[in-house]
């Protein structure tokens, strides 16, 4: 993902790092800017631009870009958050009720 978004220093990266680094690609990729070069070049640019948009979104939320720096894949992140999700609905129904049912 770093890769994407041409950042050189990976899990080093900071935020503004990321958001710097996204832009740039962002604005070299955007679709509208190969629209003139044909079907074959917006797609390709399009392609790219999700990726761009994917990579950017996983590396700014801090807790799934810790747990990529780790080696998850990205399916195993949002697995990882679902069950952190999990976790605190639990913990916040059951600390509700005082943890006795009532």
């Amino acid at each position: 993902l770093y890769k994407i978004l041409g950042i050189t220093t990976g899990q080093y990266a900071t935020e503004a790092d990321i958001k710097k680094a996204y832009k740039k690609a962002a604005f070299k990729w955007h679709p509208d800017r190969h629209s003139r070069k044909g079907e074959e070049a917006k797609k390709e640019a399009e392609d790219k631009f999700k990726q761009i948009a994917d990579a950017f979104e996983l590396l700014t939320d801090t807790q799934r870009k810790a747990l990529y720096d780790q080696g998850y894949d990205r399916e195993e992140i949002e697995s990882k958050m679902e069950e952190e999700k999990q976790r605190q609905e639990y913990s916040q129904r059951r600390g509700g009720r005082g943890g006795y049912g009532f």
